[in-house]
């Protein structure tokens, strides 16, 4: 479970996901729970995956899905919010900083292929 402090993070994160997005692509449609649970589960089983990868691959893996992700810049943005240990920062603690990434990468998936539909109509 999230402490007060990384839900109202998570929401913040959430919002300026979502005012990039609009701000490049205009008004995005509604999304669907069918669109946000396919994304989540493949969110999951890439997690899945990457559990059992050693400390070096795993971060190696997850630096190439970061260089190679359609929205780069917006998910290394939110990465680092969650991840960097500032003083000043809220505190995170190991679980949440995974749970928070998966929230927030799945919001981003979905924003993304909804902005490839409205660019293919």
């Amino acid at each position: 479970m999230l402490s007060k402090d990384e839900r109202e993070l998570l929401i913040y994160l959430g919002m300026v996901v979502w005012k990039i997005m609009t701000k490049f692509y205009g008004p995005l449609p509604k999304i669907t729970n069918e669109t946000l649970e396919a994304a989540e589960d493949r969110n999951i089983q890439m997690l899945e995956y990457l559990e059992g990868e050693p400390d070096e691959d795993f971060i190696n893996t997850v630096s190439m899905l970061i260089e190679n992700y359609n929205q780069s810049e917006i998910l290394r943005y939110v990465v680092e919010a969650i991840i960097e240990d500032d003083d000043d920062a809220v505190y995170i603690s190991g679980e949440a900083k995974g749970i928070m990434l998966l929230c927030i990468k799945t919001v981003i998936d979905t924003f993304d292929s909804v902005k490839v539909d409205l660019q293919s109509s």
